[in-house]
């Protein structure tokens, strides 16, 4: 399933693609797309400027493959909603279909949120945060509907950012398939925001190419504990705050001093001025790394020194 956003919640999203003839005989392939987006849809095939709105058929030579554009056209009028639809590829020759699925995330930023704390309910600051902010997501139960699995590069494309929990699990954290994968959506220009107090227990000097290249991490000291997010001035994620952190017990308080590579930033320190979270851009990625269980931010406190305030920056 391929995803695509318009924030502004009027505009075009668009998907590219490849349709190849798997065949070694000629065939003709019928295109088109169903009709349960609810907004007007077209496509593009490669040599032909015209964008199609109905079912149209194509030669393909034997083994031939073209490159596809297929576009969703959203407006205002239908509210804030994740639209679903199909395009379809059939077969002359065999009769055979195949099937894309697709979703546009209308007016909001295309989110996946990775609820991976075991069978802990760790997530329900991060749901209250995105519901009061809101924004469109998918949540991605790792222990719960995913039985166990995270989510892979095919899950991961196209969503604007994934946020990624581990709340006070304390192993099992982030395998190097998961790493693999992380890399390569970051590669593609995704942005990721790590929330992980006990993933650098895992971990060993030298930082890996993914803690140093991708988190932004040279090194690190573990369990150093926050009673406070100290905000950075002129940080355009924590400039202006100072959140005071509660804990469930002393020992649930685990954070982890970071030091930033060159060109990674710090944006929370704690109590003891120490680097807690780094942010760091490299090409058209973002990546944040906060080692601050997002359970410690207060919930009920005025603005800005909240967990909602903490998520929407």
């Amino acid at each position: 399933e391929r995803v695509a956003s318009v924030p502004n919640g009027n505009g075009d999203a668009y998907f590219y693609g490849t349709i190849r003839n798997d065949t070694a005989s000629l065939d003709v392939l019928t295109l088109s797309f169903d009709e349960s987006f609810g907004w007007p849809t077209a496509f593009q095939v490669e040599g032909d400027p015209t964008w199609y709105t109905d079912p149209t058929a194509f030669d393909f030579a034997g083994s031939e493959g073209k490159d596809v554009i297929l576009r969703v056209t959203t407006d205002g009028l239908r509210s804030k909603r994740i639209g679903s639809g199909m395009f379809r590829v059939e077969s002359q020759n065999t009769g055979r279909t195949s099937s894309t699925g697709l979703r546009v995330f209308n007016g909001s930023y295309s989110v996946l949120f990775v609820d991976d704390d075991g069978t802990r309910t760790d997530e329900a600051p991060w749901i209250a945060g995105l519901d009061a902010e809101g924004y469109l997501y998918e949540n991605w139960q790792v222990s719960g509907a995913h039985g166990g699995m995270s989510p892979t590069l095919g899950d991961m494309a196209g969503f604007d950012v994934v946020l990624w929990q581990h709340g006070f699990l304390t192993s099992n954290l982030l395998s190097s398939a998961d790493t693999t994968n992380l890399k390569a959506y970051l590669d593609l220009g995704g942005a990721l925001l790590l929330n992980s107090m006990d993933y650098m227990n895992s971990q060993s000097q030298p930082p890996t190419p993914f803690l140093r290249d991708y988190l932004g991490v040279e090194s690190w000291q573990t369990a150093v504990g926050a009673s406070v997010a100290e905000g950075l001035p002129g940080d355009p994620i924590s400039d202006g705050l100072n959140v005071p952190l509660t804990w469930p017990s002393p020992s649930s308080d685990r954070v982890d001093m970071l030091v930033p590579v060159a060109g990674g930033e710090t944006y929370f320190l704690n109590d003891n001025a120490q680097s807690v979270a780094v942010r760091r851009e490299f090409g058209n990625s973002r990546v944040c790394f906060n080692t601050i269980a997002h359970n410690a931010f207060p919930t009920n406190d005025p603005d800005p020194n909240n967990a909602r305030t903490v998520l929407a920056r």
